[in-house]
Formats: C-alpha cells, structure tokens, sequence
C-alpha cells in the first residue's frame, strides 16, 4: 500500500513511521542508474580475499574509498560508486575503526600503516578488469606481495 499519489480526501495524513515503511519498500532503481555502480562488481569484490598484506581471509566485505578520486562522488548520504571499492576482511573493515570513520582525513593514513600506499590505483586497476574474478584475485595477489 502506497501512500505517494493516492487520494486521500479530508484531514487524513500518513503517519512518519507509515511514510517511512512506504518509502523503505519502494524500489531501489537510484543505484543501478547511477554511472559507475555495478552489482557484478560488487558481488566480485565479496569474493576476493582481504587486500591487507599479511591477512588470508578469503571472502571480503566491499569497502567504498572517502578520499581522492572518489570524494569527488560523495555527498551528504551518499557513498562513492562501486568503481571505487576495496576488498577488507570483517576484521579489517568493522574493526577498523580509522577506515570508517565518517570523515576521510585519517583514510589514507589507516591505508599507508597497513601497507597500501595507492588505494586509488588498486581500486581502478579492480574496476578496469571488472567483473572477471580471476584477473581481480591476481591483481590483489600481486598488490599484497608488492607491499612486502
């Protein structure tokens, strides 16, 4: 039941928790039309293994970059596209808490400490050979053994 667009005749109003709900379940259609979003690359990235150098975990949550080329995308509530997505473990990603901080002053900071100085890079290198999950996996591979 949607209450955008129907006719309501007298004082009736929706409630803000029924406003809530039908704008909660209405289609998501913003983030597929949006240039540089891609669910293959997404669901691509949440198979490859953690980009830290040192840790094995295979089977990584999509981290969207802050600073750089990507702040550039960003906006009050709004996240970066997907071109601009790194593979963290759980570990990395949540308990991380310099890399999801809600500003993105300490971003490259947590990133150069963990041995990745080129985020940016690694990202548009994952994103130029998206969604072929071989060639992202050597790609991590060899940024990790670089970073050594």
């Amino acid at each position: 039941m949607a209450y955008f667009g129907e006719r309501i005749y007298g004082n009736f109003r929706p409630t803000f928790t029924q406003r809530a709900k039908a704008k909660r379940l209405a289609p998501k259609e913003k983030r597929a039309k949006r240039e540089g979003n891609s669910e293959a690359h997404k669901l691509a990235i949440q198979k490859l293994p953690c980009c830290i150098p040192g840790c094995n975990v295979v089977g990584s949550e999509p981290h969207h970059l802050k600073h750089g080329a990507a702040a550039a995308e960003r906006s009050v509530g709004r996240k970066a596209t997907d071109r601009w997505l790194l593979p963290l473990c759980h570990n990395h990603h949540i308990n991380g808490v310099e890399v999801d901080a809600p500003n993105a002053k300490r971003e490259p900071g947590w990133f150069r400490d963990h041995g990745i100085e080129e985020p940016i890079e690694l990202a548009a290198a994952l994103w130029a050979v998206s969604p072929d999950a071989a060639a992202m996996t050597r790609i991590v591979l060899a940024h990790k053994t670089k970073s050594r």
